[in-house]
């Protein structure tokens, strides 16, 4: 996905080529990967590539120096920083790697509303990490960020609902997800739809379709 351009994937590759995690330990190289992701606007990618652009020091991690930079702009209410931390946290980003402490950052940050760290609990809540398994919490903060608009946390919603994972089976609500993620070019949630298209009635699409129409972004 790094290589398609995904900024998210960038970023996370140039954090393990830094840690040497899956990969061979190259912090210029993983240096190389988060600048393709600030150069797309990746907010955590931006903040390393301001702290580090034109001073890499030889053979330092970069997360090592950062990250008490972060977590102290985290301390002081930050959204992003205490994001970064729960990042560098979950993946042993320059600290000792901690579910426990991850899942905190990432508490912080999202109910202050960021996105990317609802998500993230979406998924340490669906695999036990740093928290016990919880379904419907996990279905709860992928709501929050669906209702911010995210096409992703929207995909989501409509599997939950065609799955009947932590909420009730829902073919017209999954649709309703569906139709607003493809909006915005989700090209997994187009294909989804077809196939969830085949399984309901022409009424059933219609109050789908309507429901789309009346729905409102939550900002």
């Amino acid at each position: 996905m790094a290589e398609n351009g995904n900024a998210e994937a960038q970023f996370r590759l140039g954090g393990q080529y830094v840690t040497g995690n899956g990969v061979k330990s190259d912090p210029r190289e993983g240096f190389l990967w988060v600048a393709k992701a600030a150069e797309q606007g990746h907010s955590e990618a931006l903040i390393v590539y301001k702290t580090f652009h034109g001073s890499l020091p030889e053979g330092q991690m970069v997360a090592g120096k950062a990250f008490p930079l972060f977590k102290d702009k985290a301390k002081q209410g930050d959204v992003v920083a205490a994001r970064i931390v729960g990042l560098c946290y979950l993946d042993g980003f320059g600290v000792e790697q901690s579910y426990e402490d991850s899942f905190k950052w990432f508490m912080v940050s999202a109910e202050q509303g960021d996105v990317s760290a609802q998500l993230r609990l979406r998924e340490m809540y669906e695999l036990g990490q740093g928290v016990a398994v919880d379904e419907k919490a996990a279905v709860h903060w992928t709501l929050k960020a669906a209702n911010q608009n995210s096409s992703d946390a929207q995909l989501l919603m409509a599997s939950y609902y065609c799955l009947g994972k932590g909420v009730k089976k829902d073919n017209v609500q999954a649709a309703m997800w569906v139709i607003l993620a493809s909006k915005q070019g989700n090209d997994a949630a187009a294909e989804l739809g077809q196939v969830l298209s085949l399984q309901m009635n022409w009424a059933e699409r219609k109050e789908a379709a309507e429901l789309a129409h009346e729905w409102v972004p939550n900002k």
